[in-house]
């Protein structure tokens, strides 16, 4: 008895490493996102590309990883999960060495879409793995608060790493140097995938369904979680995209913006990583409005101040309330995706769809503000809109879910 007891700890044991190896594979995965997201803006920009333009070219980003969030959805099983990951990373580190080469917004749109399908792909198939293998006895709170903590850690380093890169080298030699991240990762999450089949729950799916079904059998708690993946996105959307522009446009360097993009990233990750016990005292569904309204409130006080240290602490606002979120809602698609590997895709797609919806929605939302208000307003204005547009989806979910019951 003390034998197997014995043996079946080092399995759980192995098991955990091979979660924890997954996790910090995805981090590498986010060091090559985080860093586009940092360049992208003013490499457009560079391009001699309007801020409505710039919106409108960002929207091909999300809509790529849209189409292919559905399509990367219904066709998740565990047995392909490595070769889904591993096309995805290289599909990403294509991108990232093209977008340099050229200079027209359509190729540009073109080669941001190939970016978002690979993400796309990468995080879906990511999110549903670990559903897959999280320990059965283990926290959904703290095992999220690991996976989106190695993530988030992944966009901290890109903040330090990106803007002090492209200031030394140029932006676009810069995004060809960061496609490495993504080309690495995608080789290695495909590895430890492979390593690890067998730590996979069996499917306790009955009958096959269509994914039409599957979509209308989802708990509403799924359906909160894509409005506040929705909200974040939107908010990272527009934030990304045209602040690195607006504090080059008052004198800030590429560095700087890095600096606090970097602390935003290191805010983020941080609070994650604390969010499991934070969870076990106060239920993670509490937290949502407010983090939102604090997220908000903070967006909004980029429009009213050009000082490096209040702007470096909006940002590391912000990016504790996106970490506070991130893990909130992930906790709730974890806690609900329990019975079959279909399940899982799906529930994983339309969690994430809503950060697709938010890259779509939030350059094309910020760039048309900035293009009536002008820039530096425009943080003030997304912050009131953003938080309206996720205070109204909460509400009509909470009004289905009690019109079901």
């Amino acid at each position: 008895m003390t034998d197997t007891t014995s043996a079946a700890n080092r399995s759980e044991r192995e098991r955990r490493r091979r979660l924890g190896a997954f996790f910090a594979a995805s981090g590498v995965l986010t060091i090559g996102e985080g860093s586009l997201l940092v360049l992208i803006g003013p490499y457009l920009s560079q391009a001699s590309l309007s801020e409505g333009l710039i919106g409108v070219v960002m929207i091909l980003y999300g809509v790529g990883a849209l189409f292919s969030r559905f399509w990367s959805g219904a066709y998740y099983r565990t047995r392909r999960a490595p070769m889904m990951i591993g096309t995805a990373g290289i599909m990403m580190a294509a991108a990232y060495v093209a977008i340099p080469l050229v200079s027209d917004p359509i190729a540009l749109a073109a080669l941001l879409a190939l970016n978002g399908a690979g993400y796309s792909v990468a995080t879906t198939s990511g999110l549903a793995a670990v559903a897959d293998r999280h320990p059965i006895d283990g926290d959904a709170g703290s095992v999220m608060g690991w996976y989106t903590g190695a993530t988030g850690a992944g966009y901290a380093i890109a903040g330090f790493f990106a803007g002090t890169l492209a200031d030394a080298v140029g932006i676009g030699p810069a995004l060809m140097i960061v496609a490495l991240f993504p080309a690495i990762s995608g080789l290695l999450l495909a590895w430890i995938l492979r390593l690890s089949t067998g730590d996979a729950r069996p499917s306790r799916g009955s009958e096959p369904i269509s994914a039409l079904q599957a979509l209308r059998q989802v708990p509403t708690a799924v359906w909160i979680s894509f409005f506040v993946a929705f909200y974040i996105s939107l908010v990272n959307g527009g934030l990304f995209t045209f602040f690195p522009i607006h504090a080059l446009a008052v004198g800030f360097t590429l560095t700087q913006v890095g600096i606090m993009t970097g602390v935003h990233g290191s805010a983020a990750t941080g609070i994650r990583f604390f969010s499991g016990p934070i969870f076990r005292i106060i239920p993670y569904r509490r937290v949502l409005p407010f983090a939102v309204a604090i997220n908000a409130a903070a967006l909004m006080s980029l429009s009213l101040s050009e000082s490096f240290l209040m702007l470096t602490a909006a940002w590391a606002i912000i990016g504790l309330t996106r970490g506070v979120l991130r893990v909130a809602s992930g906790a709730l698609v974890i806690d609900t995706a329990t019975t079959s590997d279909r399940e899982r895709g799906v529930v994983s797609t339309i969690y994430l769809a809503g950060l697709d919806m938010g890259k779509i929605l939030g350059p094309l939302l910020a760039g048309a503000t900035a293009e009536l208000v002008g820039l530096r307003s425009t943080f003030a204005v997304i912050g009131i809109a953003f938080m309206t547009i996720y205070l109204v989806g909460t509400m009509r979910s909470r009004d289905r879910e009690k019109t079901t019951t």
